[in-house]
């Protein structure tokens, strides 16, 4: 149980961390001053919504695969094909480019 909660609050931290500095790390620094000036309040929050959720859709997805795939059947773990979305998922969410993936899929289908 307490490495449920060691993971909930760790995953929590990030999220959080990602959500108030996410465009700081993923803005280039040339352009951060400007763009942060020319945010509004929505815009703002937009964006610490998008990276928050993102970090925390990450940390879920890892928290799932540890304790829901991994250590239920750990003599028996078989890696299959449903295995490669949560680790997608959290290999993007927690390292915070989750957001950046999604935004950069969403102008390939336009």
């Amino acid at each position: 149980m307490s490495g449920k909660i060691a993971v909930f609050l760790i995953g929590l931290g990030f999220s959080l961390f990602y959500g108030f500095k996410g465009v700081d790390i993923f803005t280039d620094n040339s352009q951060l001053d400007l763009y942060k000036r020319i945010m509004n309040g929505s815009q703002k929050f937009h964006q610490w919504w998008f990276n928050f959720l993102g970090s925390a859709v990450g940390w879920i997805a890892l928290y799932y695969l540890i304790f829901y795939r991994l250590m239920p059947s750990l003599h028996s773990f078989d890696f299959g094909l449903a295995d490669v979305v949560p680790v997608g998922l959290a290999l993007l969410g927690i390292s915070g480019y989750l957001p950046f993936t999604i935004s950069k899929m969403q102008s390939i289908f336009k």
